[in-house]
């Protein structure tokens, strides 16, 4: 079952990828769960979306956002 992303909206994929600050402490995967900005990867956009590209990796507010599982 092929998925697409409506109008306004874009379809992400939670990343797997590790985080590092600046410094270079790197966080552990508990960390990244109780941070409010999640980091994921762009997997269909809708067709007003503008400024973004598939495969892009985003940031975005968990507290805003939905999950949808789909079997």
């Amino acid at each position: 079952m092929n998925k697409t992303a409506a109008g306004k909206y874009i379809m992400v994929e939670k990343s797997n990828k590790p985080e590092r600050a600046p410094s270079g402490l790197e966080f552990t995967e508990d960390d990244l769960r109780k941070q409010r900005a999640q980091r994921a990867t762009v997997l269909s956009l809708g067709s007003e979306v503008e400024g973004i590209n598939v495969g892009d990796d985003v940031y975005y507010d968990k507290a805003r956002a939905f999950d949808q599982i789909i079997e």
